[in-house]
Order: structure tokens, then C-alpha cells, then sequence
């Protein structure tokens, strides 16, 4: 035993095996061989190394505190751009759900004319400010990237609703406001490009149901506004966004660069295909069934003679339709094969088709509908509408434009529907909604849209990848 002890420093790795030698060894990044030999009672003698930088952290941690660090920085990034869209949809919609407010004499504005004509006036040109946004800044997004974009935005954001909280003068108002909707037009491409840029494509579907999930809480919030009035006043002021996008950054790689001409090209690229245009008509009709939300608790009023607080609790459900089927729905449908996509969205879309056709025989006279018929009808319109609108084509131009022209191709979609959708809105404002067959029209057109959109989506999934 003596002489093994007492062995050259060659053979002490047949010697000394124990795990707090081992450790010894490795801290001081040396070969056995390189060493005096150590005796077993001398490794308890020897004082622990202490691991005094984040390298040697690090180099403990290895690839599995990467994975960790990865998965955190994409957990922040998500939170961030929800609260993010969740913001802009709340700055966006609170023109239309305090419209009686603004428009009384209480409202602190010095208008110049009738208060009800100038701020109708204001939404149509907001509304238009929104489909120039379109067709201006998708290319400039995916030149500078989303994330950089929706700090732009927020700040942006932040100053007009300062303004809009603080001024008396009408004009500086419309101005803000006009600015609030240009701004929101940019937030959807813009998300779209940062998740393109953050997350791995089997996360896409997830974070796009997750923004879903954002407005849709919006809307049910907004409808239940609109019925109980219980709207802050303009003198308590809007809420600004958060900083989320500013302060939550993420560290990810750089976006690759691109041009305007790079972004125009892949889009000009991708119009020559069928997909595209089924896509965009899919999207573009589908958009005018999502605006409808505005109109439900005027609509469950007038046709079914509910209560203003009745009303309110329909649109809630409608909006509460459409937050469970992006929530649960969404990374299902992004995951299936593409017969069970194309399934899927002939079952949603005929159940829209038919919940458009039984609101009309009920304005006909044809089928009477009672309250809770009515409103179980608008929850499964809800469910319908939700995954063709926000998947199918948020997931189109994410895999076909890439970095260089994904939110080009979100936008080019959005543009036509914004155009449809002014026009629309503006249609049903003008009928005296309580008189039930002013209904008929707006409904005829909601089932040709749903119709339409049905046809064109199927198409879409059915072509994609094809010239």
C-alpha cells in the first residue's frame, strides 16, 4: 500500500479516483500527468475554487442555461408585444365606444359645428388614415424590423393621447386622433415582422392567436362600455401604452436588412399566385364579419328588443366566441395537415354562412328567433370567424415574405379590407337601426361576405404553393 501511495505522478489516475479530486483537477485545468500526486487525506486540506466570473458560470451552466436564457428572452418578447397590441387596440377603439361623450356639451371641446357631423366626419377620415398606413409603412417595417417600429409607434402613440387628454381646441383632438389610427395601422405588420424575427415557426401560430387574444379582449371590454356608459372622461385622461417593447428588448440577433425594392419585389413575386389574392379576398371579407362586432348591441336592441345592459352582455359573448377559438383553436389548426385545414375551415365558415342566413329569416319574418337564440347565434359567429381571419393569412405571409416582406404582405391584405370596411361601417351608421328591416341589407351583404370568404379561403389553402 506504501508503495502505491508513494507511486510515480504517471500512475495517479489508477490511484486517486475520487469525485472531489476529479473536481480538483478540472478547476485547474491541468493534466494528471502535469501534477504531484495527491493523497486521499489531502483533498479535504485543499480549499474550494470559487467560481468568481459569469465565464466560469457560464461554462457550468452550458447549453442547458443557454436553452433557459433563450426561453426566457421569447417569454418576455411575447408578454411585450401582447401588451403592446393589447394597448393600441384600446387607444384605437375608444374614439367609437365614447362617441356620446365626445359628443356632448360636456366634453371640454369647442366645436365648430354639429358635434355628431364633425366627429362622424373625423371617423371616416381616421378610417382612411388607417388604409394609407397600410399601403405606406409595410415595406418600411420590414426595412428596419417590428421591434424597432413598434417602439416608434408607442412613442408616437403616447404623445397624440397626451394631446387628446389635454386640449380644448377640436382641431388638435381630430388631428391626434386621425395620428392614433395611423399609428395602430402599422402594429399588426409590425408584430407580425417581430415575431417572424423572434420566434421559431412552430411558435408563430401561438403568438398570432396570442395577439388575437389581445384584441379580442379589447372588443369585449369596448361592448361593455358602449351599453353602460362607464367610460372614464376625457378630463381623467387615456391610458397610455406601456413601454413593454422599449424596456423588454430581448437581445435577439439583428434582423437582416432590407430594402424597400427588396420588400415590393417578393410582394410583387407572390401576387402572380392564386393563393395570394384567395388570401387577400378571404381576409378582406372576413374583416367586415369582425367589424360587425360595433354593431351587435345596437342590432340585439332593435331586433330582438333586449335591454341596453342585455345588448352590451351579447357583444361581450361575441367577443368571448372569438377569444376561446384563437386561444384553444389556433396552434391546432397551424399544426394539422392540409385536408384538415381545409375541413375545418368549410366547418367555421358554413356555420358563419348559416348563422348570417338564420339573423335574416328572423329580420324576415321567415323564422322567429327568440333572445337567447340570438345571442348563442352571435357566440358561434364569433367562434367562426376567429381562426380563417387571423391564421390562414397571418401565417401565408410570414412563411412566403420572410424577413424581407412579411409585413408587405400583411398589409397589402389589410389595405382592401380597411377600404371594404369604411365603407361598410358607414353604410349601417346611416340606416335608422330601429326599424328591423333596415337590418335586411347589412345582413345580405354579411352573408355574401361569409359566402365569399368560405369559397376564396378554401381555394387559398387548397393553391398555396402554387403558380
Amino acid at each position: 500500500m506504501a508503495t502505491s501511495l508513494l507511486a510515480p505522478a504517471s500512475g495517479i489516475k489508477n490511484i486517486v479516483k475520487s469525485p472531489e479530486t476529479i473536481q480538483y483537477l478540472s478547476q485547474d485545468n491541468c493534466n494528471a500527468d502535469e501534477v504531484e500526486p495527491i493523497l486521499p487525506f489531502q483533498v479535504a486540506m485543499r480549499p474550494a475554487r470559487r467560481y468568481n466570473s459569469f465565464s466560469s458560470l457560464s461554462s457550468l451552466v452550458g447549453r442547458g442555461g443557454e436553452g433557459f436564457l433563450a426561453e426566457r428572452k421569447k417569454i418576455i418578447m411575447a408578454v411585450a408585444l401582447f401588451s403592446t397590441y393589447f394597448s393600441v387596440m384600446g387607444a384605437k377603439c375608444a374614439l367609437p365606444s365614447t362617441f356620446n361623450i365626445l359628443t356632448s356639451a360636456d366634453s371640454g371641446l369647442k366645436y365648430h359645428q354639429e358635434p355628431q357631423q364633425i366627429m362622424s366626419r373625423v371617423l371616416t377620415i381616421s378610417t382612411a388614415a388607417i388604409a394609407i398606413g397600410k399601403f405606406l409603412l409595410g415595406p418600411v417595417i420590414d426595412k428596419f424590423g417590428g421591434t424597432l417600429c413598434l417602439k416608434v409607434a408607442l412613442s408616437m402613440l403616447m404623445g397624440a393621447l397626451g394631446l387628446i387628454a389635454s386640449t380644448k381646441s377640436f382641431s388638435v383632438f381630430a388631428c391626434s386622433w386621425i395620428m392614433v389610427d395611423f399609428v395602430f395601422s402599422s402594429c399588426w405588420a409590425a408584430c407580425l415582422n417581430a415575431i417572424h424575427s423572434t420566434f421559431p415557426e412552430e411558435d408563430w401560430a401561438g403568438r398570432i392567436g396570442s395577439l388575437a387574444v389581445a384584441g379580442r379582449v379589447v372588443d369585449t371590454a369596448e361592448a361593455n362600455g358602449w351599453a353602460r356608459g362607464q367610460v372614464a372622461s376625457r378630463q381623467d385622461g387615456e391610458h397610455s401604452p406601456p413601454h413593454e417593447i422599449i424596456t423588454a428588448e430581448a437581445q435577439y440577433p439583428s434582423q437582416t436588412s432590407s430594402s424597400v425594392n427588396n420588400s415590393l419585389r417578393v410582394l410583387r413575386s407572390e401576387s402572380k399566385t392564386i393563393a395570394f389574392w384567395m388570401h387577400l379576398i378571404s381576409r378582406s371579407s372576413l374583416m367586415i364579419i369582425a367589424s360587425f362586432l360595433l354593431f351587435v348591441p345596437s342590432y340585439m336592441t332593435n331586433a330582438f328588443g333586449m335591454s341596453t345592459s342585455s345588448a352590451a352582455r351579447v357583444g361581450s359573448l361575441y367577443a368571448l366566441g372569438s377569444l376561446l377559438s384563437v386561444s384553444f383553436g389556433a396552434k391546432r389548426f397551424s399544426a394539422s395537415t392540409k385536408k384538415t385545414k381545409i375541413i375545418s375551415s368549410v366547418t367555421l365558415l358554413g356555420s358563419l354562412f348559416g348563422c348570417c342566413l338564420l339573423q335574416l329569416a328572423h329580420i324576415t319574418g321567415t323564422m322567429h328567433i327568440s333572445p337567447v337564440g340570438g345571442a348563442v347565434s352571435m357566440f358561434v359567429w364569433g367562434v367562426a370567424f376567429s381562426i380563417p381571419f387571423y391564421i390562414p393569412p397571418s401565417m401565408y405571409a410570414l412563411r412566403q415574405g420572410g424577413r424581407l416582406s412579411s409585413a408587405t404582405i400583411a398589409d397589402a391584405f389589410d389595405l382592401v379590407g380597411f377600404i371594404l370596411l369604411a365603407w361598410f361601417n358607414g353604410f349601417v351608421a346611416s340606416r335608422q337601426q330601429d326599424i328591423l328591416m333596415s337590418w335586411y341589407s347589412p345582413f345580405v351583404l354579411l352573408t355574401g361576405c361569409s359566402l365569399v370568404s368560405l369559397v376564396s379561403l378554401v381555394t387559398a389553402l387548397a393553391t398555396e404553393g402554387c403558380t
